[in-house]
């Protein structure tokens, strides 16, 4: 990105101008929010979601939690012609951050309801991430 923009990467108008630069049409963008996952880097972390009791342990978010700074900050300075995509890890890639792919994959047999459960909270972050504002 530096070598396209000729200078330091600071902020997300930096971002806008890097894919205006290259080319793009489109500039990829995505609220932030803080959600215990667990770390497909370092398997030897633990997942939060393991069984019935870590589900209704986990703190799940909250729409207030959820910031779009980022994205109204994108607004602010896309030239025109230019447009944002609203990008974020899909449902899948949630589920496996809270249960871990092997954990998920052994819970669709062994315990299809807490897949079930789990899904449901997803979807309704997803709904929530989509609509809230």
């Amino acid at each position: 990105m530096e070598e396209i923009l000729g200078r330091k990467f600071i902020c997300k108008a930096d971002q806008v101008e890097f894919y205006y630069k290259a080319g793009y049409d489109y500039v990829p963008v995505w609220p932030r929010y803080k959600m215990e996952k667990g770390n497909l880097k370092d398997t030897t972390l633990p997942y939060p979601i393991t069984d019935w009791e870590s589900f209704y342990k986990y703190r799940w978010l909250k729409p207030d939690e959820i910031s779009y700074k980022e994205i109204e900050d994108s607004c602010r300075v896309l030239p025109d012609g230019m447009m944002l995509i609203a990008q974020d890890g899909g449902p899948f890639e949630t589920m496996e951050a809270l249960l871990g792919y092997s954990n998920l994959c052994y819970l669709l047999s062994d315990d299809p309801d807490l897949i079930k459960a789990v899904a449901e909270k997803v979807f309704e972050l997803y709904h929530t991430r989509l609509l809230y504002r």
